[in-house]
């Protein structure tokens, strides 16, 4: 042993050499691991190639589709309702999409469909509406159940129906069969989202059945209609004149009754 170190002085800076030791490792241990940054963006490119095939982003993708006719000049505005009418259809699993807009001469009519038997139709795109006939405060037609601020419901036994009215219906056959449980659309049922401008202008409507499996439309089916009302509203406002002072048509919403006279009826 060296003259100078004691046992005891040796012990000591081993045990200070393996404090140090252990500090060493603890802190390897808690220090990030560093992360290549090319495998940052393989992971980035990954986790979004993940979600395009998801059933969500195909919606987005139908929806950017639309609004890449904004671009054209000029925009026909006919093929846009008629492109909305096919998609949301098809997309949503809907029997029938119908969609009215307000016409030079102040009158509603259906302009576009999908899912409509032609004799339907027919009957449906001659008849015409006044602005009145979609204001909920006007009693004594068909009843309505608020579902949010654009959409309302209509079922079969609130709204009966006349003899003069089952030639719009696309499926009259249908027509009164049993309800066997909340989630279950009759064929008289349907959903009806409004189209509204700016100061809720009146421009036009959405009428929608429930699904080819016998049942409403989900609440995300709703809000992705409602989206489409906004786009449609957009579009439909580009073809419309505005003059300084022009008064406006609106509806007012916000209450459970949206009528339709019963010879009227979108069915």
């Amino acid at each position: 042993m060296h003259p100078h170190f004691s046992f005891s002085t040796i012990l000591q800076q081993r045990l200070m050499l393996n404090q140090v030791n252990r500090i060493g490792a603890q802190r390897a241990i808690m220090q990030p691991k560093m992360i290549d940054k090319e495998t940052v963006k393989r992971g980035v490119r990954t986790s979004y190639l993940g979600a395009r095939s998801d059933p969500s982003s195909r919606l987005i993708d139908g929806y950017s589709a639309l609004l890449a006719r904004f671009h054209r000049h000029p925009m026909v505005v006919q093929d846009l309702v008629q492109e909305a009418a096919n998609f949301l259809q098809r997309q949503f699993r809907l029997r029938w999409v119908m969609i009215g807009q307000k016409s030079p001469d102040g009158l509603y009519r259906y302009v576009a469909m999908s899912g409509m038997k032609p004799e339907a139709w027919e009957r449906q795109i001659a008849r015409t509406y006044t602005k009145e006939e979609f204001a909920p405060e006007v009693k004594g037609f068909f009843t309505a159940a608020e579902i949010s601020r654009l959409t309302r419901a209509y079922l079969e036994e609130d709204n009966p129906l006349g003899e003069e009215d089952l030639a719009k219906v696309n499926r009259p056959v249908l027509l009164k069969s049993r309800r066997r449980s909340q989630e279950d659309a009759l064929e008289g049922d349907f959903l009806d989202t409004l189209i509204l401008g700016s100061d809720n202008e009146m421009l036009g409507w959405i009428d929608y059945s429930g699904t080819i499996t016998g049942k409403f439309a989900d609440s995300m089916t709703i809000r992705w209609v409602e989206l489409m009302s906004a786009v449609l509203a957009a579009a439909i406002s580009t073809q419309i004149p505005r003059t300084n002072g022009a008064q406006k048509e609106t509806v007012r919403t916000g209450t459970a009754l949206g009528p339709r006279t019963g010879s009227d009826a979108p069915r």
